[in-house]
């Protein structure tokens, strides 16, 4: 049998199919390197490497944080114009770098530690202040991470704050620099001020219809309406999404067993303290107490040294030998001496808040909310994926509404801040830039691809039609453009008077009579500072004061009224050490100086400790995943 199993094998179907098998074979065990890597490495420190979905969520995060500086109609693109691709790229390699240093001089971190952090972050402490399991899987889904992402972003923090606290600690910034900047920041100006609101000019007359359309031409963009778009998108949220559950009572129940520990609050009893040297002072002092003595005389007149300790738990009462007899007590009252390490404690015990479990009744709807939340997850990638292969398969984006079971929603006429032409904003659009951001970059007619918004939802659009900016019709904003033409005529009026109540005063004329005669309002508001903007005074007027000298007299015409400002004295600063005053300004500006220091000399190390390690970054994969 072998021998004829041997002589089978030597002919030559038997080789191609020794062949074929080989590289069946063969292709299977190397088909994970023929596929290309779905997360590929973008950027390498030393031997660290950075894939692109943590560039994706850390740029996803620099770009929330932007909009809610700027405003919300920062695009993507508008961004990464303004560099923050290459912010968030510089961030990422210093990071690693620090770590890596850190890891170097034999820093390092251990899961109690990890846990401990993750414990006290009150980002994840749900309604008792404690750890809030859900709450934590709830921050990381939103936020775009996965836990072993988190955790290791969460360990390189644990040894770059080490080190870099380390590094920065110095002396104190010098003296002389501290006063050079002292006596620019604090030093004060006096001014006589003379004002005159726009609106207490007269009216001028009305004008010809001819002088109105030059007015309302001369304006490029004052009367455009902007740049709108029609925009049909399907929208997956996981709010949207958990409405359709409809989780059972008994599992609500279940849950809330199941979290009871966070719906506890431990008794929490509101303590003073009397502590003394002398077990029999404590003594004396607990029996006066008891027989109806006030607190107050007691503490005065017995020689103890009197603290407040405030509401606390048995647990947080320090030293731990008072946990006890504070806690003893059957209602408020004085406990018996107790000695510590201290002296003899003579507690008081003035209000006891017993402990509280919240019932089942209170966070039913948050129960609710949270297990639809925890369903509606994978139900939302399901959604998503039904969403992206329906419009890979060229069908429209109506179907793929209907292929995750949720509506079209329109949006007609909307700008890029989100408004439409009459100034509201759509029912249920999108909150945030990231949506009409893509609207924004998307082409009339054209749809956009499946975009993870940042509250953990999708969307995809498609823009239906681009309505050009223009200006808006003569006619249609005349009320506007008459009132506009009234205002600035006003100012005019206002800028010329105010020239000529400054000249009157810089020819030594007397401010109230040249007040009264001018019709303006005169005050006299007490010195202040660069930074301070005394009523009426604007902080544009104040810059104009501070690079005006003293004698000066300037003209300022603001948004709604003119002024006009004698510059009557410039006060140095006084740095005396019996000034409260000058004392806090200084203590504030040094913290300033110090701080400011600190993140020189943070960036500095960074920089140096750079130039120690190879750094490879993949731009061009980056701006593919970016864009």
């Amino acid at each position: 049998m072998i021998t004829a199993m041997r002589k089978g094998a030597a002919g030559w179907v038997a080789k191609i199919l020794f062949v074929v098998l080989i590289i069946s074979f063969g292709a299977w065990g190397i088909v994970d390197y023929l596929q290309p890597d779905p997360d590929p490495v973008v950027i390498t420190v030393g031997d660290t490497e950075v894939r692109q979905s943590w560039v994706r969520t850390q740029f996803d995060v620099a770009l929330e944080r932007l909009r809610q500086r700027v405003g919300s109609t920062v695009t993507q693109d508008l961004a990464m114009e303004m560099g923050l691709d290459d912010q968030v790229i510089d961030s990422i390699v210093d990071q690693q770098v620090l770590t890596r240093e850190a890891s170097g001089l034999g820093l390092a971190t251990n899961d109690s530690m990890l846990r401990s952090a993750i414990a006290q972050d009150p980002t994840f402490q749900g309604v008792t202040g404690t750890f809030d399991r859900v709450r934590y899987e709830q921050v990381l889904f939103s936020s775009g991470l996965t836990e072993s992402q988190f955790l290791q972003d969460l360990s390189g923090r644990l040894l770059r704050d080490p080190l870099l606290g380390a590094v920065v600690a110095a002396p104190p910034p010098p003296k002389s620099i501290v006063d050079t900047q002292y006596a620019f920041y604090a030093e004060k100006r006096q001014v006589t001020l003379l004002y005159k609101a726009h609106a207490d000019l007269p009216a001028p007359d009305q004008p010809a219809e001819t002088v109105l359309r030059a007015f309302y031409e001369a304006e490029d963009q004052a009367y455009n309406l902007p740049e709108l778009r029609d925009i049909s998108a399907v929208v997956l949220s996981p709010e949207l999404i958990a409405k359709g559950f409809d989780i059972p009572e008994a599992r609500v129940a279940e849950e809330y067993e199941n979290r009871l520990g966070q719906y506890r609050r431990p008794e929490e009893r509101t303590i003073a303290q009397l502590v003394f040297q002398d077990a029999e002072a404590a003594a004396n002092a607990v029996d006066r107490l008891r027989n109806g003595e006030s607190w107050v005389t007691v503490a005065s007149e017995s020689g103890g040294v009197a603290t407040e300790l405030g509401s606390m738990t048995r647990e947080n009462v320090i030293p731990q030998e008072l946990a006890e007899p504070a806690f003893g007590l059957a209602e408020p009252g004085f406990a018996d001496p107790v000695q510590t390490p201290f002296g003899y404690h003579v507690l008081w015990v003035k209000a006891i808040d017993p402990a509280q479990t919240l019932p089942l009744e209170a966070v039913r709807d948050e129960i609710r909310q949270s297990l639809a939340l925890d369903l509606a997850i994978d139900e939302l990638i399901a959604r998503a994926n039904a969403v992206e292969d329906t419009l890979a398969s060229g069908s429209s984006l109506e179907a793929a509404a209907d292929a995750a079971e949720v509506p079209v929603q329109r949006f007609d006429g909307v700008s890029r801040t989100g408004q439409t032409a009459d100034g509201g904003r759509p029912a249920n659009l999108p909150a945030g830039g990231q949506f009409l951001g893509v609207a924004f970059q998307t082409g009339e007619g054209e749809t956009s691809i499946l975009t993870e918004s940042p509250d953990g939802g999708y969307f995809v659009l498609r823009v239906d039609r681009i309505i050009d900016s223009a200006k808006r019709p003569f006619e249609q904003v005349r009320e506007r453009v008459l009132t506009d033409w009234t205002e600035a005529q006003r100012a005019n009026q206002a800028k010329a008077a105010a020239d000529q109540l400054a000249e009157t005063l810089r020819s030594g004329g007397d401010a109230a009579s040249a007040a009264e005669s001018a019709k303006f309002v005169l005050t006299v508001p007490g010195s202040f500072a660069r930074n301070e903007s005394p009523a009426p005074a604007t902080a544009d007027l104040v810059e104009a004061v501070f690079a005006a000298k003293k004698g000066d007299v300037i003209v300022h015409n603001g948004l709604d009224r003119v002024f006009v400002a004698r510059i009557d004295d410039v006060i140095q600063p006084s740095a005396a050490s019996d000034d409260p005053s000058a004392q806090q300004t200084l203590t504030q500006l040094r913290q300033i100086l110090d701080r400011d220091r600190r993140q020189e000399i943070a960036q500095a190390f960074q920089q140096a400790v750079r130039q120690r390690y190879s750094v490879d970054i993949d731009k061009a994969a980056i701006e593919r995943v970016l864009r």
